[in-house]
């Protein structure tokens, strides 16, 4: 198992050393197994900031306590001082003798480059020179942005206000769609050119 999973896999002992190193934790930090064993996990890849909660979590298992929190975001370093954001999770296996402890280190770097691009994206909207707004099926207006505010003017409606019939049926047949649909709106001189692009998951 240890050695088909996906995340990063160190088995420890009571005092935090190594027993067990799997090749995603291998080439996840740059670390061979054969070179780790004995050395204290946390001291190896967890960075210094991090270590007294890493500790914390592990005396936890080690004295067969639940803690409130059974894993955390924390700092993990590879060999080359690399950071990565990792959750830990740590689950005891009581041996014969002795407890064991395997932690299971999920690499959520991925993640973390989304969340920030889901707020670059947000960011943008809103300082955006444009208007740009999102409006729900039922033809709510959910978010606009200050360069929008001509359109609301337009369409006699505010945040959190519904448009007029013909807008509300436009957005309606966007979504029932599928595919974008684009045209031009004409108020107090100046020309918008409008494209409606359905989020279907989002739901605006």
């Amino acid at each position: 198992i240890m050695e088909t999973a996906l995340d990063s896999i160190g088995t420890v002992d009571g005092e935090g050393r190594i027993v067990e190193f799997n090749s995603t934790a291998e080439q996840t930090f740059g670390h061979q197994r054969s070179k780790v064993i004995g050395d204290k996990l946390a001291e190896l890849i967890i960075m210094p900031q991090d270590r007294e909660v890493f500790s914390q979590l592990l005396k936890s298992h080690a004295d067969g306590q639940i803690p409130e929190e059974p894993s955390r975001e924390m700092r993990a370093v590879k060999a080359g001082g690399k950071v990565l954001p990792v959750v830990a999770a740590i689950k005891p296996i009581q041996l014969r003798y002795r407890v064991l402890l395997t932690v299971y280190l999920h690499d959520i770097s991925s993640r973390r480059k989304a969340e920030e691009e889901i707020r670059s994206l947000a960011k943008f909207a809103s300082e955006s020179p444009s208007p740009v707004l999102r409006v729900n099926r039922p033809g709510v207006v959910i978010y606009a942005n200050a360069a929008s505010a001509p359109l609301l003017d337009y369409w006699g409606c505010d945040r959190a206000q519904t448009l007029p019939l013909y807008w509300r049926n436009r957005v309606a047949e966007v979504f029932d769609s599928g595919r974008d649909w684009e045209t031009e709106l004409v108020s107090d001189g100046h020309i918008y050119s409008l494209l409606l692009t359905p989020v279907v998951n989002l739901g605006y």
